[in-house]
C-alpha cells in the first residue's frame, strides 16, 4: 500500500514539474510556443476531473484527481490496492483500502499546503526563466480531446531533461511524459470532466479513523 501512497506523490510531483518549467529567449516559433503555452495553462479552472495512467518506467498504476476551489482529492489504484487523499481548507486525509476496507488518518492545521492552489503561482514564476526551451509538438488525441503539445528542454547542474506537455483548452494537462537522464515517467488522461460534486471530498462512510503515526 505504501507503493500506491507514493505512486500518487510522484503524480502530483510531475504535475508540479510541469509547472516549474521556464522558456527559452530563442525567436521565431520558440516564443510563440512559449506564450502559447503559458496564456494557456495560466486559465487552469478552480472544478475539474482528470483520471490519469501512470507509467513509471515498468510500473503501472491509475490515479483520478478531483478540485473543486481549495478542494483536492487524489484517487491512486493499483495491483497491490486502492489510496486517497483528501485536502481540504486546514485538513489532510490520507487512506488505504485493504479487504474491502478503509481505513484512514486525518490531520488538521491552518498550516496545511493545498499543492493545487500554487499551481498558477508556479506557472507565473516559470513564464519568468530563461534556461529553457519550449517548441510546439504537435496535437494528441486524448481522453475524446484533440490536444495541443508542447516539448519542453532545459538543462540542471546534473542532468538533461525533457518533458512534453498536452494541455485542454482550460489550461488542464492531458498528457505528460518527463525524461530525467535514463528514467522515463509518464501519464496520460483517460477521463475528463470539467463538473465535481462536493460529495466526492467527503471521507468515505465507513473508513476506521487511526490517530496519526499509529
Amino acid at each position: 500500500m505504501k507503493k500506491t501512497i507514493l505512486i500518487t506523490i510522484l503524480a502530483l510531483a510531475l504535475l508540479s514539474a510541469c509547472a516549474n518549467t521556464g522558456s527559452g529567449g530563442g525567436a521565431g516559433d520558440a516564443v510563440s510556443a512559449k506564450e502559447e503555452f503559458f496564456n494557456t495553462i495560466k486559465q487552469l479552472p478552480t472544478e475539474y476531473m482528470v483520471s490519469y495512467n501512470i507509467l513509471i518506467q515498468d510500473y503501472e498504476s491509475t490515479i483520478t484527481m478531483y478540485v473543486k476551489d481549495q478542494n483536492l482529492r487524489v484517487d491512486a489504484s493499483n495491483e497491490q490496492g486502492n489510496a486517497l487523499m483528501l485536502m481540504t481548507p486546514n485538513q489532510a486525509v490520507n487512506c488505504a483500502q485493504a479487504n474491502n476496507e478503509w481505513s484512514c488518518f486525518k490531520i488538521e492545521s491552518d498550516q496545511i499546503i493545498n499543492p493545487v492552489t500554487q499551481f498558477k503561482e508556479l506557472y507565473e514564476k516559470a513564464e519568468m526563466q530563461e534556461n529553457v526551451e519550449i517548441t510546439r509538438d504537435g496535437n494528441m488525441k486524448i481522453a475524446t480531446i484533440t490536444a495541443p503539445c508542447y516539448k519542453i528542454h532545459y538543462n540542471t547542474s546534473e542532468v538533461d531533461v525533457i518533458q512534453r506537455a498536452c494541455l485542454s483548452n482550460e489550461g488542464v494537462i492531458l498528457y505528460a511524459k518527463n525524461i530525467v537522464g535514463e528514467q522515463t515517467v509518464a501519464f496520460e488522461a483517460t477521463d475528463y470532466n470539467s463538473k465535481v460534486s462536493n460529495d466526492i471530498f467527503k471521507i468515505p462512510e465507513d473508513a476506521k479513523m487511526m490517530d496519526f503515526g499509529s
